[in-house]
Order: structure tokens, then C-alpha cells, then sequence
């Protein structure tokens, strides 16, 4: 959510158009999409190993699903998403031109 601003003004610079509200509501959707799938697929997982939803002791194969989900899965997950934030093209240095060129375009509109 920190670089949703970021991008905003970013995308601002490039076409002029400033996309606040459509912006947030791609990130909301696809949070709420994101948490909805995650839980259906970590839960048929979970299942399919095994793992009984009540207080009673878990076999080994239900542990390892369970392991295997928060884990493994996660790990995996979390690696992916790091190719992005490599390749993501906005630093501090690259903000602070862009922000100097939207103040620039701001005040030759105000003129």
C-alpha cells in the first residue's frame, strides 16, 4: 500500500491523468480476490493431506499439509514476489524528479 502514492504521481507524470480512485480500488479488489483464493486453495490442500477441523490430535501427513501450506507455499510465494519489486522503477531519486515535474506542470497550469 506505501507505493500505491508512488505510482499514482508516477503515472500522473507520464500521462497527465491523476487515477487516485481507480488505483485503490484495483489494489482493495485484488487484496479481497488474493485473500479469498489463498484460503480456498491453503484449505483444499490442508484437506486433501488430511487435516481434520475439530480439537483431535492431527496425523503426520495433516502436520506436513499444514507445514507444507504455511511454510513452503508461503516461502514460494514470498520469493515470487520479489521479481516485481526488483523490477519496479521507482526509487527516491526518481520520485523526487518526478514530484519536481508535476509541481513544475501544476504551476505552469495555474498561470
Amino acid at each position: 500500500m506505501a507505493m500505491v502514492p508512488d505510482a499514482i504521481n508516477y503515472q500522473e507524470d507520464r500521462t497527465g491523468i491523476r487515477s487516485d480512485g481507480i488505483s485503490y480500488a484495483t489494489v482493495s479488489l485484488s487484496t479481497k480476490i488474493r485473500n479469498a483464493i489463498g484460503v480456498a486453495v491453503a484449505l483444499m490442500i490442508m484437506g486433501a493431506m488430511g487435516y481434520v477441523g475439530t480439537a483431535q490430535e492431527q496425523t503426520a501427513q495433516a502436520m506436513t499439509g499444514i507445514n507444507i501450506v504455511v511454510n513452503l507455499i508461503f516461502g514460494i510465494l514470498y520469493l515470487c514476489c520479489l521479481i516485481p519489486l526488483f523490477l519496479y522503477p521507482l526509487n527516491e531519486k526518481k520520485m523526487d524528479e518526478v514530484l519536481a515535474s508535476l509541481e513544475q506542470k501544476r504551476q505552469a497550469a495555474e498561470q
